[in-house]
Formats: C-alpha cells, structure tokens, sequence
C-alpha cells in the first residue's frame, strides 16, 4: 500500500509540472495588464516610460522562462504573488473563496449522490418499462440544460414568483444557498444518474446475479448486495470527476448568483487581466482536482478487496 502511494505520487508530478506550465501560458495570452492597471489608478492613458516602470516593477520585462522559473518556485512554497487588482496575496484570496465555493459544492455533492444513484438502481431495475423511460427523458433534459438556464428558471420560480428564498447574494442565511445549490445540482444529477443506470445494467447481466436470483434470494436483496456493490468502482470514478467539476466549474452559477466562490473570483481576474490571481486559480483547482481523484484510486481497495494496490492484494 505504502509503495502504491509513493508510486502514485511520483507519477503525479509530470501532471503538476504540466498544470504550472498551462497556468502560467494562460496568465500570459490574456493580455498585458499594465495599461489597464495604469488607466485605473492615473484615471489618464499612460506615457510609454509609466508602462515601462510599471512591467519593471512587475517583472514582467524579463525573459519567460525566467519569469516562469520565479513564479514556479513562489508556488511550491506557497507563495503565488498578490493581486494586482487589489494587492492581497493570492494564496489568502484562494484559501477564503475557497470556504464559500465549499459551502456551494458539498451540499451539492450530496445532493448528488442521494438522488442520482438512487434513480439509477430504479431505471436499471426497471429497465424499458414507462418509469425508466420517464426518468431517461428527464436525466437527458437535465444533462442538456445549460446552467445560466436552469438558474433563471430557479430564480424565477422560487425567487420572484413564490418569494420563498433570495435570488442572489449571501445576505439571505441558509436560504442563500438553495438557487445556487440547486442550480449547480441539476446537471451532476442528471448525467450521474444515466451512468449509475448503465453501470447497473452492466452489472445485472453477470451470470452472478443470475445465481443469486435462482436461488430465491429477494430481487432488492439481489440488486443492493451484489450488483450495486460490484457497480462501486466507476461509481466512484464518475463522483469524483464529479465533486472536482463541482468545486473547479461553478463560475457560471456563482457569477449569477452573486456567490463570492472560486469562479466569481476567476472570473474577475479575466476581466482586469489580474495574472497572479488567474495563474494562482489554476493551479489551485488543478491540484485540488487532481488530489481528489488520487483519493478515490486510493479508496478502490475499501470498497473492493479485489483490487490490488501495488502488487498485493489489500483486505479490508
């Protein structure tokens, strides 16, 4: 287990070093922000020898490399520079935006989990009769929905008509949380419940369950102890690609709810070409997406013993 670990973690550092490479060419092909950071504090265009200064002050007149040999080393010791917006460092910026994405994207993942998986086992289980047909109807209107869509239609219906919760902001307490929870619930659910259905499919058809079903064993006892258990291990998978869309992909639904998450904050620094704060947003999400995923591999041997993690069989 320990070798699998260490394995593991040496594979991920080609990936880290290709997410310092992404986040720092994204950070330069959005554009120079020296002059719309000079317009904003001189309230006047700036002379070419203030844009100079200003680059030299920045370190941004230096080669790339250079510059990106700088940044990279900042950031493994944490350090990702600060905004030029605003002047605060972009590590505290990330770590505090980062609370209020969670406070979106938990809720939500667990919302995912207690309606997609079990509207999965019931399409399955009902597979080409009406229920199943109804259900794979809606999951696809669902999955097709954009989520700018699915959150007008929220705020229409909760918000303006039935005045039950705000329509945006964090002034609202708990009740804040409900459009925006639900808006970035919508799409997960739907495509997490289609793949829980085919995962169940697959997992039906095994001459296993077959057994267990000439035996006289309850079809939901058939269904919950042996297919939904062998149906785990990509249900595992698609939840944490899943819980990382959730924390890294909630620009949209934070930008129109108001939220100051992760997203609003990415958002914002396209807008003012804020570099440290894009390059840090990156890299952050990157890591956070990638760590997510390493702990499901590493959970693949609790939820099956089967599994085989560097070269040994792992009990429970």
């Amino acid at each position: 287990m320990g070798a699998y670990i260490a394995r593991r973690c040496l594979l991920l550092a080609p990936t880290l070093l290709g997410l310092t490479i992404l986040a720092f060419a994204l950070g330069r092909v959005s554009g120079d922000p020296v002059g719309a950071l000079l317009r904003g504090s001189l309230e006047q265009e700036p002379t070419a020898a203030e844009v100079a200064s200003a680059r030299k002050t920045l370190g941004l007149d230096r080669p790339l490399p250079i510059q990106y040999a700088t940044w990279a080393g900042r950031a493994a010791h944490g350090d990702l520079g600060k905004s030029y917006s605003h002047g605060t460092p972009v590590a505290q910026e990330l770590r505090h935006r980062l609370v209020n994405t969670l406070k979106l994207a938990l809720p939500a993942a667990v919302l995912v989990l207690v309606i997609a998986v079990p509207l999965g086992i019931i399409c399955a289980a009902q597979r080409n009769r009406l229920l199943d047909r109804v259900l794979r109807v809606v999951s696809l209107l669902g999955a097709s929905m954009p989520a700018y869509w699915a959150s007008f239609l929220l705020i229409q219906l909760l918000a303006v008509r039935l005045h039950l919760v705000p329509a945006g902001g964090t002034g609202g307490g708990v009740g804040s949380l409900v459009l925006p929870v639900l808006a970035l619930t919508i799409g997960p659910v739907a495509v997490l419940t289609r793949f829980t259905r085919s995962s169940m499919i697959d997992a039906l058809g095994n001459d296993y369950i077959r057994t267990a079903s000439a035996k006289g064993l309850p079809w939901q006892l058939v269904v919950e102890r042996h297919a939904l258990r062998n149906s785990l291990l990509p249900l595992a998978t698609a939840f944490g690609s899943t819980f990382g869309r959730l924390v890294a992909g909630a620009a949209i639904i934070e930008n129109i709810f108001s939220w100051p998450g992760l997203g609003s904050l990415a958002l914002s620094a396209i807008r003012e070409q804020d570099f440290p704060v894009l390059q840090g947003f990156v890299l952050f999400t990157g890591v956070l997406f990638v760590s997510v995923n390493l702990l499901i591999d590493l959970s693949y041997s609790i939820i099956d013993p089967r599994v085989r993690l560097g070269g040994a069989a792992v009990a429970r």
